[in-house]
């Protein structure tokens, strides 16, 4: 039954299309892969990268800061109508990226949604005071900034900064994930787990996130030398020493949370990938970038919008038996990814759908599971106008 909480809290919508649109755009580009057909887009490279990075995570980064700055502030980050403007918006985009449609129309829905939701959020923290999460608006900004660059280019407006558009954008959610992985994910095992010592040092986790940026930006500007390969291979040994302070291997009885710390893991096995491939050319940088997306962005991705839609519903944040497989599935579809540029290991075409399809059923698990939690009344009080928090949600005013 369709509840009327749907349009006040913007994990529900947004979750559901991230979902939804995970499911049938990798689906679609499987499918035209293994038949070696054209997807349906004049430049099907430029529109798989662009919709899973602006499309699939764009959803899931408005949903999630629009549900978590309503946390941080006390109060509703947009009202309902504001957020269907900004679903529909984006649900516009997509429709607009598919062959035929006009770029000025992915240009407006993109814009709206994304630039909107930045707005709103800057609004909302300016207004509040709450200078703690700052942090999130450049990163919310720049991402908004390359949609539109992207489709500038499109529209021949602008040179055509594509393909740096795009890696940026996938640099910028690698910077957002450590950033809010590194709150998150202690915080909820140290919650669930009371008994186990988890530890964030401060000083670490300003380390390895300056480490982090610095060599983002060594990639940019010296993307072949070997002190940028050790930099960025030095990231990533600090955020496995983070990592490791949160007692990761204790989690193996609590899916909701092994979820997260593998999503987190991805991120430091994506830095050393990274590293190989400026080194030793072991694999094109684009290749090296699915760690982060389809590693890192589907276990983290895929975690929090299974919790988030638990916690902020009223219901008990625990994952049931038939969520697990999605989990795993996910954390494992990048590894086949990984392995296509050695076609002397592996069947090029099979590793592509082998992904895919475990990327798709993955998705599909929650897209199908979550619709009546997504789209019904909370689970402890059926009926309510407003939503309360009464379990641990993506964050609240300690992280």
């Amino acid at each position: 039954m369709f509840s009327s909480h749907v349009v006040h809290m913007p994990y529900r919508l947004f979750f559901l299309g991230a979902a939804w649109y995970a499911v049938f755009h990798v689906l679609v580009w499987t499918v035209h892969l293994g038949a070696g057909t054209q997807p349906p887009a004049a430049q099907p490279f430029l529109w798989h990268g662009y919709e899973m990075v602006f499309g699939f995570a764009g959803a899931i980064i408005c949903g999630f800061l629009l549900t978590a700055s309503a946390n941080w502030i006390g109060r509703p980050t947009v009202g309902p109508l504001v957020l269907l403007a900004l679903v529909v918006s984006w649900l516009v985009a997509r429709i607009a990226g598919l062959n035929g449609m006009h770029p000025g129309v992915a240009l407006a829905g993109d814009g709206i949604a994304l630039w909107g939701m930045t707005l709103a959020l800057s609004v909302a923290l300016v207004r509040a005071g709450n200078r703690r999460n700052y942090r999130f608006l450049p990163i919310a900004a720049l991402l908004a900034l390359a949609a539109t660059g992207f489709h500038l280019a499109t529209l021949g407006w602008i040179p055509d900064l594509r393909y740096p558009l795009l890696r940026g954008a996938v640099d910028l959610l690698l910077i957002l994930m450590v950033v809010m992985g590194g709150r998150i994910i202690p915080f909820f095992t140290s919650r669930r787990l009371p008994w186990v010592t988890v530890e964030n040092l401060d000083w670490l986790a300003a380390v390895s996130s300056f480490l982090v940026i610095l060599a983002i930006l060594g990639g940019w500007v010296w993307p072949e030398a070997w002190g940028t390969a050790k930099l960025t291979w030095f990231a990533a040994l600090f955020l496995v020493a983070r990592q490791g302070h949160w007692r990761p291997f204790s989690t193996w009885r609590e899916p909701m949370l092994w979820i997260l710390h593998l999503g987190y893991f991805w991120l430091a096995l994506a830095l050393f990938l990274r590293g190989g491939a400026m080194a030793w050319d072991w694999m094109p940088v684009s290749t090296a970038l699915h760690a982060i997306t389809v590693g890192g962005l589907g276990c983290l991705g895929l975690g929090m919008m299974a919790r988030v839609a638990l916690g902020h519903g009223g219901h008990e944040i625990r994952a049931p038996l038939w969520l697990v497989p999605a989990f795993v599935l996910v954390a494992l579809a990048a590894i086949p990814r990984l392995l296509t540029p050695w076609p002397e290991l592996v069947d090029v075409q099979l590793a592509f759908m082998l992904s895919g399809g475990m990327w798709v059923l993955a998705f599909g698990i929650y897209a199908i599971g979550y619709l009546p939690i997504l789209l019904g009344p909370r689970g402890d009080e059926a009926g309510t106008a407003t939503e309360r928090q009464k379990n641990p949600g993506p964050a609240n005013s300690r992280n």
